[in-house]
């Protein structure tokens, strides 16, 4: 190869001719080489002038160079790297006495290295090729800010790590990291002291940095104005904590990482949002068989898949069981399940010295408000899984509209999941840990009072001019504002959307097995009855077994609502003459015999049949569904 001096070249000059002589395009080379397209792009056209030593080494292999050639490309780009810093008020450095004698470099005149502040990236890092790709675009444009937002302990800092690890291409000037510290005991840093460790990691004496938090910060601007760099601001707790150390260069990338979305970061500085979430199971069995071993993983598929449901795909807690798989080697991964399943003490088997799911949460809850925590309290006594602001008005003690402040506040501290307009869910981790924290004593009963309500409004939407046929508990607590429903479509779709809740609600009500088995199975305004009979009765002690559940109910006399006195025939689970068909009560109509061969139609096999004896009444046949055991 003919010799070139990156004084004849700069790189990007000679990295063009050395693709164009090789025949390949830059999406070839990118390919090849492993770097990103975009980031080609930019070393060629020069915004990128100091790669990496490693992209350089990948790029001189992929274009098939000698090791002369993999020399002359090593020197351009180290000749990129080298920038001098130099102050305003430095003096001229003084003349040489001799010519063959060269001056002195001035004392205020240093060349510096790009900086690199980065920490270790995590081991064990496994998937999230879609986030990855995801926060590569979003890292593209001019002078773009990142937001990689998630609940704690979902990997925030390890994705950007590991993708700052691996995509430095186009930012060969320095890469700079700051843990803010905004979710932690040991308290947060001034924006002076960052700024501080960002000076001195980019040359500037210490002598010569600003005492003051603005002066400091336009020092930081202006050194960032001609330069690629990026700059990681993790753990950040708000945005008013970033907006000071965001550099001033058009061509600087800033990643910010936080459990808050951090919505006016988006709407200052057009922040691009990155939301992590959970692992998907696969993902989260390959992460434990990272840091286990895939033997070990591997012969026990089913127990790692129950590990990785019951930790909820969240990788802290998947750690933390790792850690505690990896310091017993004689237990079983089933057996560690098994233990996981009792929901009493899961969050103290996911806990390690200080490092746990217990507290993480902890210590995002400590950020946010007293009533928010009191809000959250509460949702953890919700028998169900999903909510609306109602329903959370209803768990609190308070009115919908302060309900639905803090669920945003909530669900921006990524403590709950908006799955779909208007309704929420919470992980199961954060529900168990919610379900330790203190609520008062008629949360529980407020929320069911309030599906009792709501339920009854529906019934009354979908049939209009039907009469209650219960009567509500003696310590019915009325709620504080109740869901309106302009017509039947509105209330059908209400209960369809809650059906699991009233469920799980006449579960937490009532927790006898038969009265369960049977309520679960039936329509949807059955809840109504069933949960407020259950209201009325309380819990039973024990635990029957749900075999020949029918036969004891017709022996004891009906379910608990008929025995209340809630339900239309009180002491036998359905008059003779009538069965139930679709909620509501009929007629039975006779059976048609069968005739054998031979047999004339006016002689019946076993004799004269008996006439069908009365059944109900009109209003009795116009009645609205009510609980009952299934006909047999």
């Amino acid at each position: 190869m003919a010799s070139t001096t990156p004084a004849d070249y700069s790189f990007g000059t000679l990295l063009h001719a050395l693709r164009r002589r090789a025949g390949l395009s830059q999406e070839d080379l990118a390919h090849a080489a492993g770097v990103s397209v975009r980031g080609l792009s930019y070393l060629e056209k020069g915004r990128s002038r100091g790669p990496q030593r490693r992209t350089v080494q990948a790029l001189a292999k992929a274009l098939g160079l000698d090791a002369a050639g993999a020399r002359e490309l090593e020197d351009a780009a180290s000749a990129g790297r080298r920038r001098p810093i130099r102050t305003t008020d430095a003096p001229a450095p003084p003349l040489s006495p001799s010519p063959d004698v060269p001056a002195a470099a001035p004392a205020s005149e240093a060349t510096v290295n790009a900086p690199d502040l980065l920490p270790r990236a995590p081991r064990g890092f496994h998937g999230r090729a879609a986030e990855l790709d995801a926060l590569t675009r979003a890292t593209a444009g001019e002078a773009p800010v990142c937001l990689v937002v998630g609940p704690a302990g979902v990997g925030k800092t390890a994705l950007v790590l590991h993708w700052a690890r691996h995509d430095p291409a186009g930012l060969a000037d320095g890469r700079l990291y700051a843990d803010l510290r905004g979710f932690s005991d040991m308290g947060e840093p001034s924006a002076a002291e960052v700024l501080r460790e960002f000076l001195l990691g980019l040359g500037i004496a210490p002598e010569r940095i600003p005492e003051s938090e603005p002066a400091a910060a336009a020092l930081f601007r202006s050194l960032a104005a001609d330069r690629q760099l990026l700059v990681v601001l993790d753990n950040a707790r708000d945005s008013d904590q970033v907006r000071p150390l965001l550099p001033g260069g058009d061509r600087c990338v800033t990643v910010v990482t936080s459990r808050h979305r951090l919505p006016g970061l988006i709407v200052t500085d057009t922040a691009c949002p990155v939301p992590l979430d959970v692992l998907a199971p696969q993902d989260a069995t390959a992460l434990l068989a990272r840091l286990l071993g895939a033997d070990r993983v591997h012969a026990e598929e089913a127990a790692a898949l129950r590990l990785a449901d019951l930790c909820g795909g969240l990788p802290l807690a998947l750690r933390v069981v790792a850690a505690r798989l990896a310091g017993r080697p004689g237990w079983t991964l089933a057996a560690l399940a098994d233990e996981l399943a009792d929901e009493t003490r899961r969050l103290g088997l996911l806990d390690l010295e200080d490092t746990g799911v217990r507290a993480a949460l902890h210590l995002t809850l400590r950020q946010l408000p007293a009533p928010v925590t009191d809000v959250f309290a509460a949702l953890g006594r919700h028998p169900g899984t999903h909510l609306d602001r109602y329903t959370a008005a209803a768990l609190a003690g308070t009115d919908p509209t302060a309900a639905d402040t803090a669920l945003d506040r909530l669900t921006a501290a990524h403590l709950l999941t908006e799955t779909a307009p208007g309704r929420w869910t919470m992980h199961d981790l954060v529900r168990l840990y919610a379900r330790g924290l203190d609520a008062h004593p008629d949360t529980l009963k407020r929320v069911l009072d309030h599906y009792i309500t709501t339920a009854t409004a529906a019934v009354a939407a979908a049939e209009p001019g039907s009469e209650d046929c219960f009567a509500l508990p003696a310590d019915f607590l009325t709620p504080t504002a109740v869901r309106q429903f302009g017509d039947r479509n509105a209330a059908v779709a209400w209960f369809t959307a809650e059906r699991g809740n009233l469920t799980q609600a006449i579960n937490a009500a009532d927790a006898r097995p038969p009265a369960r088995a049977h309520l679960a199975h039936r329509h949807d305004d059955v809840a109504t009855h069933g949960l407020a009979g259950a209201r009325r009765l309380g819990p039973a002690p024990g635990n029957r077994p749900r075999r020949r559940a029918g036969r004891r109910r017709r022996a004891r006399g009906g379910t608990g609502a008929q025995r209340a006195g809630l339900g239309p025939h009180r002491g036998r689970p359905h008059p003779r003459g009538t069965r139930p068909s679709g909620g509501r009560l009929r007629a039975r109509r006779p059976r048609r015999r069968r005739l054998r061969r031979g047999q004339r139609p006016d002689r019946p096999r076993h004799g004269p049949s008996r006439p069908l004896r009365p059944g109900p009444g009109r209003h009795q046949l116009r009645a609205r569904r009510r609980p009952g055991p299934p006909h047999r």
